[in-house]
């Protein structure tokens, strides 16, 4: 599926995105510029511990509440520990792109993130550090969580390199499938986390890139539909029309609320064909996010769900169940004036993955979970599974 995700204030579709755009700092590319960057990406999975699936997507939404992807800790003098956990991304599926950071160069596996705005290097202790070398910059900020520390050449794919705010953590945990991340959120996730100077944000990599790479802030991810070895990719500047086969709508995203600085747009979710459709939540508040599993619903609509689709949740794993899916119906996102078709198959768990993620390996699991609206703002979640 093709996710399109722009700094202005537009959503795109085949699922798409488009993110609110800062007029004031407009670094939109002039029109000699390349018109299109694009990186492979690498799908992985980490399911040895699927049954705590509900839970972790829960914790993350909690944490996404409070514009707070990952556990942190404050750096107060610019040297000092910094920490950064991997406890609230997701630990099924999962989406990583290859840069290099520094001259000379780095190579950093980084978890692509859309949940969040950080660029951060050198997490994982058993992969490679970071170094500073000749094009390292230090930021002379103060910074909490672990944005600013220092400044540095970043490479992309084929493009030439950039200098990127990095955030270099000195303490971290979870990180084993990659080394980092990069986040894709909005500049305005990063508000705060200057210590001396909290009103300001701080440029994401997509804003970077806009400066001098590509004609402007726009992100296109291409998730693989199956779990074998197809890798996906990131355009960068413009859509690559050719991976998708349907029309492009454009639609508001949300500029009030917990969803802002989110890929956040407000839907309406109806299970079953035609007109006879059952709605599940109407102009709801949600979010695109790579680093929640699953799709989370509000308590009400999961549990109107799952009586129309008569599942019941595995105790074991906590996802739902069905005995066949003869009878399931679709689901239809309404986004904007675009309805979108989530067909019966795209609500199951990938069945090739249930005796590798310690499920019965002929059961048939959904892939819809209670997000439970408690503290609110954000009622659901399109996880990785939507992607």
């Amino acid at each position: 599926m093709l996710f399109i995700f722009r700094l202005t204030p537009l959503f795109l579709f085949t699922l798409v995105a488009a993110l609110p755009h800062n007029p004031i700092n407009d670094r939109r590319a002039p029109s000699n510029r390349p018109s299109l960057l694009t990186v492979q990406t690498s799908p992985k999975h980490s399911l040895g511990n699927v049954g705590n699936i509900i839970a972790h997507d829960n914790l993350r939404l909690q944490q996404l509440r409070s514009s707070k992807g990952f556990s942190e800790s404050t750096n107060s003098n610019g040297s000092s520990p910094v920490s950064i956990s991997t406890t609230s991304l997701s630990s099924v599926f999962l989406m990583t792109i290859s840069v290099q950071v520094g001259t000379p160069p780095t190579t950093f596996e980084l978890l692509v993130d859309t949940g969040s705005s950080n660029f951060v290097v050198g997490a994982n202790p058993a992969g490679p550090l970071f170094v500073a070398t000749s094009s390292t910059q230090a930021t002379g900020q103060e910074v909490s969580v672990f944005y600013g520390s220092v400044f540095d050449s970043v490479t992309i794919g084929n493009a030439a390199p950039v200098t990127q705010s990095l955030a270099v953590p000195n303490i971290s945990e979870g990180f084993t499938l990659f080394d980092g991340i990069m986040g894709l959120g909005l500049q305005a996730l990063t508000e705060g986390t200057l210590v001396n100077e909290p009103n300001q944000t701080i440029p994401t990599i997509t804003d970077t890139l806009s400066n001098s790479i590509i004609p402007q802030p726009l992100v296109a991810l291409t998730v693989p539909l199956s779990s074998g070895s197809q890798n996906g990719s990131i355009d960068f500047g413009e859509p690559d029309f050719s991976k998708n086969t349907s029309s492009i709508s454009f639609t508001p995203l949300l500029t009030t609320g917990e969803t802002v600085g989110f890929w956040g747009l407000s839907q309406t979710i109806t299970y079953g064909n035609g007109t006879q459709g059952v709605p599940l939540v109407t102009e709801a508040p949600g979010i695109v996010d790579s680093g929640t599993s699953l799709l989370l619903l509000p308590t009400a609509a999961f549990q109107t769900y799952m009586n129309l689709t008569g599942a019941t949740i595995d105790p074991s794993s906590g996802l739902l169940t069905i005995d066949s899916i003869d009878s399931l119906q679709s689901l239809f996102f309404n986004i904007g004036d675009t309805p979108l078709e989530f067909t019966a198959d795209a609500q199951l768990f990938p069945r090739n993955l249930n005796a590798e993620a310690g499920l019965n390996a002929s059961a048939i699991y959904l892939i819809v979970a209670d997000g439970d609206t408690a503290g609110g703002g954000i009622d659901l979640v399109m996880g990785f599974v939507v992607l």
